[in-house]
């Protein structure tokens, strides 16, 4: 029997970014939970989407989960163009085809979206997006077309991520080397409010359950902490008794093809937030047992 055929039949949702942290993160969630439609990212690179929508997934989708993205200064520098189609050009397209065809879309974006140059200041919801970065830029593009069809969908903005799908990015990264015994530098200067992927696949599923309460928004999640990437690293090297060297550096000493923006954190008035010291013990837990 073919998608098409199925899609008539009972309840499909698509999630697309399946190979990227989040995406892992919400499959292991929501996969024993409901029919699922994975697609990676690179399904849409110069492909139009419009034919694969209406020809694989027919027309009983429930709802869409955009979870695909570029992330990281450096990738997003080195790969410009597809930072642009994947963070900016594939979600333009979605939110129009979920706008058209009435379809709740869950879109992720950024805390890259603001300039993150104020120490100790959260952004809101309420706060103008002033990227500076070529990831913050395509994010916010990938946003924008969303005013037009703001009654169908979620902006959903996140701060730096962690998890155990998380393996590729930096405060994973970083436990490893420790955990290798490699003496490390890391920025005091970095911070942002970090939040477990996990608890992001959480929102996913009450989110699908309750998208009608979300259409039509842009909302923030994240941690009830800001910490700096120093004191993220320091905190797991504490609890897991690592005898890596630690060294605490400014993160001007780290070349970059772009200026990082320093001071990320995001607050919100619509989303309670989530308790960092839980949740980054139980994906410390995870390191034990490897």
């Amino acid at each position: 029997m073919t998608l098409n055929r199925i899609s008539k039949l009972i309840t499909i949702y698509w999630l697309i970014g399946i190979k990227g942290a989040l995406g892992k993160s919400v499959i292991n969630k929501i996969c024993n939970r409901y029919i699922l439609i994975k697609s990676s990212r690179f399904k849409f690179i110069n492909q139009n989407i419009d034919i694969s929508f209406k020809k694989e997934y027919g027309s009983g989708i429930k709802a869409i989960i955009n979870c695909a993205g570029i992330v990281g200064l450096e990738k997003c520098i080195g790969n410009k163009d597809d930072a642009y189609q994947i963070n900016g050009f594939i979600p333009c397209k979605l939110v129009e085809k979920s706008g058209n065809e009435s379809i709740p879309l869950l879109q992720f974006s950024t805390e890259s979206v603001f300039k993150c140059n104020i120490k100790n200041y959260l952004y809101s919801e309420n706060d103008k997006p002033e990227p500076t970065t070529i990831y913050g830029k395509s994010k916010l593009i990938g946003e924008c077309i969303s005013f037009e069809y703001e009654k169908k969908h979620t902006i959903c903005r996140l701060p730096m991520l962690y998890g155990e799908q998380n393996e590729h990015q930096i405060i994973s990264k970083l436990i490893t080397k420790l955990i290798k015994g490699e003496n490390i530098s890391v920025a005091n200067d970095v911070y942002s409010t970090p939040m477990n992927s996990d608890d992001v696949a959480d929102f996913v599923c009450k989110w699908i359950t309750k998208s009608k309460d979300y259409c039509g928004q842009v909302i923030h999640l994240s941690s009830d902490k800001y910490l700096s990437l120093f004191d993220i690293i320091k905190i797991a090297k504490e609890t897991l008794n690592i005898k890596g060297e630690l060294n605490e550096v400014n993160s001007s000493v780290f070349t970059s093809s772009e200026k990082k923006p320093l001071y990320g954190g995001l607050n919100s008035n619509k989303i309670k937030l989530f308790n960092f010291d839980s949740s980054f013990a139980n994906y410390l837990k995870s390191f034990r047992v490897r």
